[in-house]
């Protein structure tokens, strides 16, 4: 199961990368440096959204949020 998530993460990494190479001029960057930071975060992202998939199954969230409902409730939170 592990495998097939990591697959799946190469995937859309391999997708968002090429289309932000694709269209760079339109994600507003100002050197391939900047380009590579924004990938980097999206990674990141993916693999968060990778975490927060397999807890909902693990501990049967599935029954009371949708992904976009429980990320609803993770946004109100604030640092300070």
């Amino acid at each position: 199961m592990l495998f097939i998530s990591v697959l799946l993460l190469r995937a859309y990494f391999k997708n968002i990368s090429l289309f932000l190479h694709a269209f760079s001029h339109r994600t507003l960057v100002s050197s391939e440096k900047s380009l590579d930071g924004k990938l980097f975060v999206e990674f990141v992202a993916l693999i968060y959204l990778s975490y927060l998939k397999k807890q909902m199954q693990v501990k049967n969230l599935g029954r009371y949020y949708t992904m976009t409902g429980l990320l609803d409730k993770l946004d109100v939170i604030e640092c300070f």
